[in-house]
């Protein structure tokens, strides 16, 4: 069964996040071509085993696990990413907008904002869009791996989806996955958010790398669609990074849809 995936809150403010949680937030500024995604796990004493890559036009700035430092901050109106150290630092500010995008565990909200980023002395002003997510312990807790997928459109529609394998399975087909998909509704500007039935990934990798180098969604909203929705992105750049039994990967991806165009990531955290 499919059906509504939002209702009225608000996004938790980052140091409302419980032991296990993980945050994350991702954001793309076309004009610069600067993208990056940030990933922040939590315990009883606060944010742990941070993670973090970024991109200027196609290029690896950074990427890395627990350096440079990273901190994340906010309210339920929206969040703050500051990474510093070194020769890159950034900092972004991110009101959210938009309806809060909850299914399974999983809370999310586009944000919109502007900071800048510092690469060797170089300041690059930032006016990027993007998403901030919670997912809670228990969703998370005991994965081999842990996917999130996220994808903008250009018209405002996005999909955002979480899968998890469990540790001892064999394989893809073995991953719970969820998903939702948003957008504006035909007769009216107010977005409808629906919780897929049965939402479909596949992924190609790059040889030896175990990047994502292609995806592909099929996804079938309701149990007695005709046809499933399907989406197609290929990536337009990647990092990798590994670090005390876990491996980060994180690509973004040119995704085409419904005849439109986006971009959004697609990271992947596989441990021991």
């Amino acid at each position: 069964m499919s059906g509504p995936a939002t209702g009225a809150g608000t996004l938790p403010a980052p140091g409302e996040a419980r032991a296990g949680d993980v945050l994350s937030v991702a954001f793309a500024d076309p004009a610069s071509s600067v993208l990056g995604y940030a990933r922040v796990e939590t315990d009883d004493s606060g944010p742990t085993n941070s993670l973090v890559a970024l991109f200027e036009r196609e290029r690896t700035l950074l990427e890395g696990i627990d350096s440079p430092p990273m901190r994340l901050d906010g309210n339920a109106s929206g969040w703050t990413l500051e990474v510093g150290g070194g020769a890159v630092e950034l900092t972004l500010a991110l009101p959210t907008f938009g309806p809060l995008l909850t299914a399974e565990g999983r809370v999310a909200q586009r944000c919109g904002g502007r900071g800048e980023l510092v690469v060797d002395g170089r300041q690059v002003d930032l006016a990027a869009t993007g998403e901030l997510a919670l997912v809670r312990a228990a969703d998370v807790a005991g994965a081999a791996l842990v996917r999130e997928l996220e994808v903008w459109m250009e018209d405002g529609t996005t999909v955002d989806l979480l899968a998890t394998r469990p540790r001892g399975a064999k394989g893809h087909d073995e991953e719970r996955v969820r998903a939702l998909v948003a957008g504006s509704r035909p007769d009216s500007d107010a977005v409808e958010v629906e919780a897929v039935s049965d939402p479909r990934l596949s992924t190609i990798y790059d040889h030896g790398e175990e990047r994502p180098r292609r995806a592909g969604l099929e996804l079938w909203v309701t149990d007695d669609a005709d046809y499933p929705r399907r989406a197609g992105g290929e990536v337009v750049c990647a990092a990798s990074v590994a670090a005390g039994g876990e491996r980060f990967d994180c690509a973004f991806l040119r995704w085409h849809m419904d005849g439109g165009v986006g971009v959004g990531p697609y990271a992947i955290v596989r441990r021991d």
